[in-house]
């Protein structure tokens, strides 16, 4: 399984949430999981084909679920959103300890059912 943590410039949350993401299959002992992160306005432009390789795309928020459809046309049904804005200074060392918090919540789910899915 693979999945890309998708934020708006690649730098704070989506970077976090691979972190979070790799600890979280490591509890539900998912064994075949990758995980990768990407700004939806890095000043990236990938060839749209790169973001074939992922089972799911998770953006954190709604306007980075836009601006994936939008800029490289993944298709709806492949993104998730966490709900989490883009309200963080990257200088706050009290963030990651939110982030980490809100991003275990907010990911678990995700977890709960790629585990369950790869039990049948």
């Amino acid at each position: 399984m693979k999945h890309l943590l998708v934020c708006s410039a690649g730098i704070v949350r989506s970077r976090e949430a691979v972190f979070v993401a790799y600890e979280l299959a490591d509890f539900y002992q998912i064994h075949d999981y990758e995980a990768d992160y990407f700004g939806a306005n890095s000043g990236q432009n990938p060839n749209p084909s790169v973001f074939e390789k992922y089972d799911l795309i998770i953006a954190m928020d709604e306007l980075n679920k836009t601006d994936l459809m939008k800029k490289f046309n993944i298709p709806e049904e492949k993104i998730r959103v966490l709900g989490i804005p883009d309200e963080h200074s990257r200088s706050e060392s009290k963030l990651r300890k939110i982030l980490d918090d809100v991003l275990l919540r907010k990911l678990k789910p995700i977890f709960i059912e790629l585990a369950e899915s790869t039990k049948k």
